[in-house]
């Protein structure tokens, strides 16, 4: 195990990392990210929130060139891909990057000041007086290659797949790696799936990436995600739990959402946590216009 004030990484497998950010969101859930290394590479997967250079941390668990890939756009997974050289991403989620990019641009300083204001609000107790603002990693003109499902990436001696699974965000993906049977799933898949945010898409589409999930389960024994580790069997509630929530037959537990928007639950949660009644580990949040498909109308502009 390596350790400082801002990372903890244990190899869960042979060259394989999980990261996990030493902050006081562990309070309300855990988060992290990937390393995973080849003959040739190592690929890091998502950056979580950017406190901390998760770049330099890396480089204390290996000398091979680095390449990033996100599983999608959000602060918490892509918070810190700005320490890095470039960054892999679903090219439906790319656009969303460019409004972070743009807002740091528009008033540098006062972005720094609350980036680091988050982040020194964040850490632990023991760190806070310690961290300085130059720890928080920072927006900037940056590359973005855009990536789509079916593609892989090639480390030497092991292959990492790209499967995209669409619902929390346009361009979530997930990241198979059939050597050591797991599945990096960051938010596409866990006991708080959000399809009730505003780029999200419909309940039924995100049914029909399941499907396309799905037809890999037999490659991967347990899944790494962004906020929890889950068997393969996640992927079975998640199905049988949309399936309901299509049908109309969930439990339609209200709860309130990200800027106060009501959402629903597809599955009765205990109260004050995210663990379901039933004791099934996945969940999915949505809302009463997010369910079924829209037509897209030809935009004009």
């Amino acid at each position: 195990m390596l350790k400082n004030k801002f990372f903890t990484a244990e190899e869960v497998k042979p060259g394989v990392w999980q990261i996990t950010n030493c902050f006081n969101s562990h309070a309300r859930m855990n988060t992290f990210c990937y390393l995973v290394e080849g003959q040739t590479r190592a690929l890091v997967i998502d950056t979580m929130y950017g406190y901390g250079n998760l770049h330099a941390f890396c480089r204390e668990l290996t000398d091979k060139p680095l390449t990033l890939v996100c599983t999608h756009y959000h602060g918490d997974h892509a918070g810190g891909c700005f320490d890095f050289d470039a960054c892999y991403m679903h090219a439906l989620d790319i656009p969303f990057m460019g409004d972070t990019v743009r807002r740091a641009q528009e008033d540098p300083t006062a972005y720094a000041q609350a980036r680091f204001a988050q982040m020194k609000n964040a850490s632990l107790p023991e760190y806070a007086d310690s961290i300085l603002p130059g720890d928080v990693c920072l927006a900037k003109p940056f590359y973005f290659w855009p990536i789509w499902d079916g593609d892989s990436f090639d480390l030497g001696g092991k292959t990492i797949e790209v499967v995209h699974v669409g619902g929390h965000t346009p361009g979530e993906i997930v990241l198979v790696d059939r050597a050591d049977r797991l599945c990096f799933t960051g938010d596409a898949c866990n006991d708080n799936t959000l399809l009730n945010l505003p780029g999200s898409i419909s309940v039924e589409e995100y049914r029909e990436f399941l499907t396309h999930f799905k037809s890999f389960q037999s490659a991967f024994d347990t899944c790494f995600g962004g906020h929890i580790v889950a068997e393969n069997t996640i992927l079975d509630e998640a199905i049988e739990t949309v399936d309901r929530v299509l049908a109309r037959t969930d439990d339609k537990e209200v709860s309130t959402g990200l800027g106060g928007r009501t959402c629903l639950y597809g599955g009765l949660r205990k109260p004050g946590t995210f663990i379901r009644e039933n004791g099934m580990r996945f969940n999915i949040a949505y809302t009463e216009d997010n369910i079924f498909k829209s037509e897209r109308k030809p935009q004009k502009l």
